[in-house]
């Protein structure tokens, strides 16, 4: 509101009254930093050193440069050890929460925290473990935490935080975010926030702003493709063309999910592309793709 109240002629004077750290100084992240640690055995690169990728090491670097703000990501870039990094670099001043969509990301992430040998514990489901340097949890979770025990110690627990880390952040409903983090969480003076597309909505693109910070930078699927991270993808569409006539659309359904002569034809194309590469087949109905297999 600065910048509109200054143009229309209005002295400000702007008291800080924060009685917590705003100010910080990290050292910046290389692709070395954590080459003395090796990737695990259940890992693609088991036993390799942990080697950042330059951009990694770029999105990295600029959070740490902008302590409130996010950035847009596409999925594919490895964003979870990018998390485990900044994690790493706010330990000296304290704890750190992160907040992912759902259960399936919180092991994940885990995965990359313990990797790097940091302390981790995680909140949804049946574990609710507390105590650690740094905690994963789904917003749900969190949600849920917050409207029913916010006076517990549980709660406490979440919010005594220095940084707080919100991956996919577009997908956590704007106002239950905002809420939480403009209330409870309103102290935690570090928030980076984790995307692969910015809210079209105006609401939400304020709900982000004013909840974690400002956009800085953006990573595209395409940026990756040409990096070689990502795997191009080439679409050949293949046009059947039939010939039944049907009364409405369940009758045309059925017949497109059920007629084994129909099923066949698209088996044995399948069984001809797959000699390319990996194919991933997807259908509407389980009874389908079991009649594909058979």
């Amino acid at each position: 509101i600065i910048p509109f109240l200054d143009e229309r002629g209005y002295d400000i004077e702007l008291l800080d009254l924060r009685d917590y750290r705003t100010t910080f100084e990290f050292d910046s992240i290389t692709e070395n930093t954590f080459s003395k640690i090796s990737w695990p055995k259940n890992h693609s690169k088991a036993g390799e050193p942990i080697v950042l990728r330059d951009y990694q090491i770029e999105i990295i670097n600029n959070f740490l440069a902008n302590p409130q703000s996010v950035q847009e990501v596409a999925t594919g870039a490895g964003k979870t050890i990018m998390t485990a990094a900044l994690s790493y670099s706010i330990e000296k001043y304290g704890r750190s929460i992160v907040i992912v969509p759902n259960k399936s990301l919180v092991t994940q992430t885990e995965e990359d925290y313990k990797n790097l040998g940091l302390d981790v514990g995680v909140y949804f489901g049946d574990r609710k473990e507390h105590g650690h340097t740094h905690t994963i949890c789904t917003w749900q979770s969190l949600n849920s935490l917050y409207k029913t025990n916010k006076n517990s110690k549980e709660w406490m627990s979440m919010v005594n935080v220095t940084a707080l880390i919100v991956d996919e952040v577009h997908q956590a409903k704007a106002e239950v975010l905002k809420a939480m983090l403009t209330d409870e969480f309103a102290h935690v003076p570090i928030r980076w926030g984790f995307t692969g597309t910015i809210p079209k909505e105006k609401f939400e693109q304020v709900a982000l702003l004013v909840s974690i910070g400002q956009v800085f930078g953006q990573l595209s699927a395409a940026e990756l493709q040409e990096r070689g991270v990502l795997s191009e993808c080439h679409v050949n569409i293949v046009q059947t063309v039939e010939h039944a006539q049907f009364k409405n659309y369940q009758a045309e359904l059925k017949y497109l999910t059920t007629d084994s002569v129909r099923l066949d034809h698209l088996a044995s194309m399948i069984s001809e592309i797959i000699k390319t590469g990996n194919t991933l087949v997807l259908v509407d109905r389980r009874e389908c793709g079991d009649e594909l297999v058979a």
